[in-house]
């Protein structure tokens, strides 16, 4: 089962005191049906579409965004 990411269907909301990022839709509404919780992030999905990104700890999700990218250029 694929999950479906619709780019242009996200806002975007950033907290300036704690730098989270917040991905959301707000045309899906209602409890998520499953929940990915990573280092630093969580994604939530209803009906196999993803419907919220939050990026809790930005530094955190960057440098392991910018190491797995120097592993694979090197």
């Amino acid at each position: 089962m694929d999950i479906i990411l619709k780019y242009n269907l996200f806002k975007k909301q950033v907290d300036p005191k704690t730098g989270s990022i917040l991905y959301y839709r707000d045309d899906l509404m209602g409890l998520p049906e499953k929940v990915y919780e990573g280092d630093g992030f969580t994604v939530e999905t209803k009906n196999n579409e993803v419907y919220l990104i939050d990026i809790f700890n930005a530094e955190k999700v960057l440098k392991k965004l910018l190491k797995t990218v120097k592993q694979k250029v090197a």
